[in-house]
């Protein structure tokens, strides 16, 4: 599709879900040590990279949990340590582009928790896209949760 990601499909109905989601592009990050999965069609990687790159979700701090602002954690303005690894391990192992933006979202991801961990000596379960702390949820953000 013109979005160069894939969706989830809907059992019951047999339609693809909506929605903007790093998952979107799982099968970038989905792979062997050897190859991208699948055995992907020539060039199908490499657009997925860019649809990426168009979708909403980077921000000045990586990655987004979503594209919706919904108070709830797992989405905007929402970035989890756990999901900024498998992205950028996943976009490492596609050459050329994805492996500068793999590079790129790291440093990103890495300069909010230096600054993070500069500014207060931990860190947190996660951040928001301007680096503070993250948002939402049922309880107060964490320190630490998994890191």
């Amino acid at each position: 599709n013109n979005t160069h990601c894939w969706h989830d499909l809907d059992a019951a109905t047999g339609d693809q879900r909506p929605g903007i989601y790093p998952s979107n592009w799982a099968p970038l990050w989905a792979t062997t040590e050897s190859s991208i999965p699948f055995d992907l069609p020539d060039g199908v990687a490499e657009a997925s990279v860019g649809g990426l790159e168009k979708s909403g979700l980077l921000c000045s701090s990586g990655i987004l949990t979503s594209t919706y602002v919904s108070g709830e954690q797992w989405d905007a303005p929402n970035l989890w340590a756990p999901l900024q690894h498998l992205v950028v391990v996943g976009l490492a192992q596609v050459p050329g582009r994805g492996a500068e933006l793999a590079r790129d979202l790291a440093t990103r991801w890495v300069n909010v928790c230096d600054q993070a961990w500069q500014k207060e000596g931990y860190l947190l379960e996660k951040y928001a896209a301007d680096g503070d702390a993250g948002l939402g949820g049922e309880y107060e953000v964490q320190i630490g949760f998994g890191w």
